[in-house]
């Protein structure tokens, strides 16, 4: 029996709705339905996820300080990077490499090793047998998506606030003179938590005065500085990462379930019954 149509559309909003409210702060790259030129700097060049205008329109502040509203429902403009920032957790995970526990953002789960996971950093730093397969699991209670061993698909770099970037400050400035006023630089030293529940959220930032201070790159969707010299942060499987808003994009095991996995059984009174009626020994 179908669901009713009531009850499906309501459903599919509250799924939309949840899933908005965490997208929020994501840091992403350009995606497979692209067509906006070098809006976003280049390929490989990330800005982060400011607020949906619904369920099919998103805002991105791309790091190089330009802002524009993208397709994330039937054509995906989006690729997810970097769930962190938004405060997605996987409860009773630990990164089998670095040890973070629980693991924020996507978690990397092994094919082919039992109770194997990794991290985005550890996943796309070739931790791990590079030709094992994984499953992507975006959040808890999603269905997981089985990929191609890292082995055999295509990296590519990664730019914007990381690292020995230059900046000034950004759309979400509200520091005073921190900076040293309007238009002064500063360099990225490291890449930090805002907070606790929001991992890879900020930047620390030593500016030219001398002054030094964290700023927000992602947390709840903010974007306190704007990149002049971008710097490189590392590589990613590119087609390995999530489309912003695609929503189940296919199964790769019943129910979405990965080997290894702990299940549990309930069975109903009724089908004992059933059982019971058709199964009975006859003498």
């Amino acid at each position: 029996m179908g669901v009713p149509a009531m009850e499906a559309a309501g459903t599919a909003t509250g799924r939309n709705t949840r899933y908005m409210m965490e997208g929020v702060g994501a840091r992403v790259i350009r995606g497979p339905d692209w067509k906006w030129g070098k809006q976003d700097g280049g390929e490989g060049h990330v800005g982060t996820v400011r607020n949906f205008e619904s369920p099919e329109e998103v805002v991105v502040v791309w790091d190089n300080g330009t802002a524009a509203n993208y397709r994330c429902a039937g054509a995906y403009d989006l690729r997810v990077l970097d769930s962190a920032p938004t405060g997605v957790k996987h409860e009773g995970t630990m990164c089998d490499t670095c040890r973070q526990q629980p693991i924020f953002g996507i978690r990397w789960k092994c094919a082919e090793c039992s109770n194997y996971d990794l991290c985005s950093v550890c996943y796309h730093s070739d931790k791990h047998n590079p030709r094992h397969r994984f499953y992507r699991i975006t959040t808890i209670g999603c269905e997981r998506v089985l990929l191609e061993p890292r082995r055999k698909s295509k990296k590519i770099g990664i730019r914007g606030i990381f690292p020995g970037a230059r900046v000034v400050r950004g759309v979400d400035w509200q520091w005073e003179d921190q900076d040293g006023g309007n238009g002064r630089r500063g360099k990225v030293s490291e890449i930090q938590d805002w907070s606790a529940a929001s991992p890879r959220s900020a930047a620390y930032v030593i500016w030219d005065n001398g002054a030094k201070n964290l700023y927000r790159v992602g947390f709840e969707g903010m974007a306190d500085l704007k990149v002049v010299n971008d710097a490189k942060g590392g590589t990613v499987y590119r087609d390995h990462l999530p489309l912003l808003g695609e929503q189940n994009p296919g199964r790769s095991g019943p129910h979405g379930l990965a080997i290894g996995d702990q299940v549990s059984v309930r069975i109903v009174p009724w089908l004992l019954l059933l059982s019971s009626l058709f199964f009975t020994r006859r003498v």
